[in-house]
């Protein structure tokens, strides 16, 4: 068995979010007790300390996925 750590960051509750998506920028699942953003999978990482550089990556790539969502329109 190999230790695998991930992180994510969990926004504010928004009902009007109806989809999810997984792709390159992460993944993104919406629940009613927040949204649920991820995208970091580090195998053989025992630490559980939560790294800020990691959250403000998979929020930059939500953001821009979302940006780009947004041009398409």
């Amino acid at each position: 068995m190999v230790a695998v750590r991930g992180q994510l960051a969990i926004l504010m509750p928004q009902p009007e979010l109806r989809h999810a998506y997984v792709g390159r920028a992460g993944y993104m699942f919406p629940r009613p007790d927040g949204v649920v953003l991820g995208g970091t999978f580090e195998r053989g990482q025992e630490i559980a300390e939560p790294e800020p550089e990691a959250i403000s990556r998979i929020l930059a790539n939500h953001e821009s996925f979302n940006a780009q969502l947004a041009c398409r329109a």
